[in-house]
């Protein structure tokens, strides 16, 4: 049986023989072949702190009495969400209690949210739509929001700052 996993960014290939027992890993960024030593090492990381769920990571959840997880496998880019708690059904609660009190993996959810499209800080942006700044490639520091009331509702923007201090709407950018 073979799982990924991720730990320090790095993307690992980990084969398990039928007893659950680690026979061999890859690092998938360069294709190296571990070590034993690395082998345990990874192994030991992957069964405590980076549990994954057949390969995806917990990117998010959403809900109160029924509660909603979003995995991501960042290999093989596929999503899926599943119903990890339900408030009225104990059924769902024990079957899916590792799954509910599993943890986010923030570079998976890195993973994922770059997967979407959506912009985040540290990232490298081309404008590709304005008036002053179209074609340039600039790196974003951090994020202003802009809200204005009138007549018609409320109008809301996010503005994408960048390194040199100039700003641009989030929806004029894309990732580079």
């Amino acid at each position: 049986m073979k799982q990924y996993f991720i730990i320090d960014g790095q993307q690992y290939e980990v084969t398990y023989n039928e007893e659950g027992n680690c026979i061999g890993a890859v690092r998938l960024n360069d294709g190296k072949a571990l070590s034993i030593e690395e082998i345990i090492e990874i192994d030991n990381n992957c069964k405590s702190i980076f549990a994954a769920y057949n390969g995806f990571y917990k990117v998010n959840t959403s809900g109160f009495g029924v509660t909603t997880a979003t995995f991501f496998n960042p290999i093989t880019k596929e999503i899926f969400s599943k119903v990890v708690w339900d408030i009225d059904n104990d059924g769902v609660k024990e079957a899916n209690k590792e799954l509910y009190l599993m943890p986010i993996c923030d570079v998976a959810k890195k993973m994922y949210l770059r997967h979407l499209g959506q912009v985040q800080v540290g990232d490298e942006v081309e404008i590709f739509k304005g008036r002053k700044m179209v074609g340039e490639i600039k790196k974003v520091v951090r994020f202003r929001e802009w809200s204005k009331s009138g007549t018609y509702g409320n109008v809301g923007r996010t503005y994408a700052i960048f390194s040199d201090g100039t700003s641009v709407n989030v929806e004029n950018c894309r990732l580079v």
